[in-house]
């Protein structure tokens, strides 16, 4: 790896001693699945028009996409926030923060870490967020936990607990505090999605309302820390998250599959939901669906912004998979896209012998992440533009990505960086600040502040 060698360094051996301290030794060794539905209806479904909206404004729909694997797409993302929370718009004659405008935060990969940890704590996150992730060991903090009696007992029992679900219970318990999508639904905008990848059929798989619904489950209960390790588990790297399917509790499907599978549409992403969704409807041969990272299936994060909000096709199509509203009345439409995306460097085709184990392991995780990347975002591009033509308002989308960092050498070594969960504090503060000054330095964003007649 280029940079600092991967060594405890002190800020972060006293952060990941501050994060030992603050996990629990005992508890349940067994990981904690999501529940059965008791009526078939969420009691309080997590929806965009369900969340409050106090001081966000109508005339402008803001979403922000969080991508990039590991302590990589975490920091970059953050120091977007960050740049965000720094901006003043003037909307419904008041000034206030462009990132209090923000009404969707999506998000896959180690962005997830961040824009979860913003949906449920906000304000608070720019006081603690570093201490108690960005500058934490997670990696070395999960070998010490191997040694707790909870989890060498249920390894012993099982043999199924692995390092990846000790981040799990890690997220769930001390970064997330418990926190639930029932804890979301009861706050104000932004809306979160997180968004994994069904492994058993290579479809993207959202954690909304209507996803568990499919399932016969219950999202109001389930952990947003377990919903953001699905999100963030590279293949090959970590063990899939697992959800227990209870489809016979609701025995329907949503309303878009028939006419999906029936051919009333020739999108194929479309396709892909209408058959995982009949799988889930068959539980017995079904019963188990397993998760990881969401790149895997939407790069970017940008799937069901574009099926609900952009596409009309597909928001006819799969209307009740998200509150697919956006004010008549809004003026711009802004998509802010984080690409923390890594790229494997070019060393490895001057080697005439075949790259060793975890070299080919984490070049295999990448391979269809940047071509795909850069399609998704065109999409979005040329979508804006289609619904600017047809009288929806000023479009913007604003990509913040590490190929734009000016200097090459930097430039490659954050490109280099793995997918940990654990960097160097010189490349994470480096990757904070990078995200800050490339949004400010980009043209797209200069146009949308002077559109909006924002200022810093």
């Amino acid at each position: 790896m280029l940079g600092e060698p991967m060594k405890p360094l002190p800020r972060r051996t006293a952060a990941a001693l501050l994060a030992l301290a603050l996990t629990p030794l005992a508890g349940c060794a067994t990981l904690a699945t999501n529940r059965i539905a008791k009526d078939c209806e969420d009691p309080r479904p997590y929806t965009l028009a369900a969340l409050g909206h106090e001081g966000n404004s109508d005339a402008l729909f803001v979403v922000v996409a969080c991508a990039g694997d590991g302590m990589r797409g975490a920091a970059l993302s953050y120091g977007v926030l960050r740049a965000l929370a720094g901006v003043t718009v003037f909307a419904d004659g008041e000034a206030r923060p462009l990132l209090q405008e923000v009404d969707v935060l999506t998000a896959v990969g180690g962005g997830a870490y961040t824009a979860a940890y913003y949906a449920l704590f906000r304000e608070r996150t720019f006081h603690d967020f570093t201490d108690r992730f960005l500058d934490v060991d997670v990696d070395y903090l999960m070998a010490w936990h191997a040694f707790y009696p909870a989890d060498l007992r249920d390894m012993v029992v099982s043999g199924r607990f692995a390092r990846s679900n000790r981040t799990t219970r890690w997220c769930d318990e001390t970064l997330f505090e418990h926190r639930t999508f029932g804890d979301l639904a009861v706050g104000r905008k932004p809306l979160l999605l997180l968004n994994a990848t069904d492994i058993g059929r290579g479809a993207w798989f959202g954690y909304t309302p209507a996803a568990f619904a499919a399932l016969g489950s219950d999202l109001s209960t389930y952990s947003v820390g377990r919903a953001v390790a699905a999100t963030a588990a590279t293949p090959t790297l970590a063990v899939p998250v697992t959800l227990q399917n209870f489809a016979p509790a609701c025995k329907r499907l949503p309303g878009w599959v028939g006419p999906a599978l029936a051919g009333g549409t020739t999108d194929p992403r479309l396709r892909a939901f209408a058959t995982a969704a009949t799988a889930y409807a068959d539980a017995r041969h079904h019963p188990y669906i397993h998760l990881v990272d969401g790149a895997v299936a939407d790069p970017l994060g940008l799937q069901p912004v574009i099926d609900t909000w952009l596409d009309p096709v597909s928001a006819t199509t799969c209307a009740d998979v998200l509150d697919g509203t956006v004010n008549a009345g809004s003026s711009a439409f802004v998509v802010i896209v984080v690409d923390g995306g890594h790229q494997a460097p070019d060393t490895m085709d001057e080697d005439p012998s075949a790259p060793r184990f975890f070299k080919a392991r984490n070049g295999i995780a990448d391979i269809p992440v940047p071509a795909s990347a850069r399609r998704e975002a065109a999409l979005v591009r040329s979508l804006l533009a289609a619904r600017e033509r047809a009288g929806g308002g000023r479009g913007f989308l604003v990509e913040v990505s590490l190929d734009d960092v000016p200097d090459p050498a930097t430039r490659a070594r954050f490109r280099s960086l793995p997918g940990a969960l654990a960097l160097p504090d010189r490349d994470v503060d480096g990757l904070v600040g990078a995200g800050s000054s490339l949004l400010w330095h980009s043209p797209d964003f200069t146009a949308m502040l002077a559109a909006l007649q924002a200022r810093p």
